[in-house]
């Protein structure tokens, strides 16, 4: 039993056929630090997979250079999303799989336009810092949630099991009492 191969070039003759190939472009990124791409684009490419996956484009690498073939605002959003992440390793944090499908959904949104940016990665305002660890928002709702922990004393927060509600808010809390912004946690 033959294995289906998980990435398939675009072909010249494939987007000849395309009613939208005039709408194709091809962006070129070029990372300096050549050791940090192998978080960036995962084990066994998976980051990258993921990435072709959720935005229809393809994604080829060679060296420290990374091609990106696709729809004009596809091929965009993907170039932000690959340097956001590149940017969050370069400051030492970890990425994984659910990062790329979160700070996809985030680019997408478009309530949240400009969060993440080529230039400078995912918005101050998207992410925890603590001693150990920088927590980033994995979905426009955290990014919201998140924004309205900064700046609000109470916050009611509804909403399934697991999505992170206690976990960013207890964060929010150990980053404020760190900064001096408040004394003392009490946890009811």
């Amino acid at each position: 039993m033959s294995k289906k191969p998980a990435r398939s070039p675009v072909t010249a003759s494939d987007r000849s056929r395309s009613p939208a190939a005039s709408d194709r472009v091809r962006l070129e990124i070029e990372f300096e630090k050549v050791y940090l791409l192998g978080a960036l684009f995962g084990e066994h490419d998976q980051n990258l997979i993921t990435l072709e996956g959720q935005l229809g484009v393809y994604i080829s690498a060679r060296g420290n250079k990374v091609q990106i073939e696709g729809e004009a605002d596809a091929a965009a959003r993907a170039r932000d999303v690959l340097t956001s992440l590149y940017n969050r390793l370069s400051h030492g944090e970890k990425i994984d799989t659910g990062d790329v499908v979160g700070t996809v959904a985030i680019a997408a949104d478009p309530s949240l336009d400009g969060l993440v940016s080529a230039e400078g990665g995912m918005a101050q305002t998207a992410v925890i810092r603590t001693r150990r660890k920088t927590i980033a928002a994995r979905s426009p709702t955290q990014v919201r949630y998140i924004e309205a922990l900064a700046r609000d004393s109470i916050i009611f927060a509804l909403g399934p099991a697991g999505t992170g509600k206690t976990y960013l808010a207890v964060a929010q809390a150990v980053s404020q009492l760190i900064a001096g912004s408040v004394d003392r946690l009490i946890l009811s």
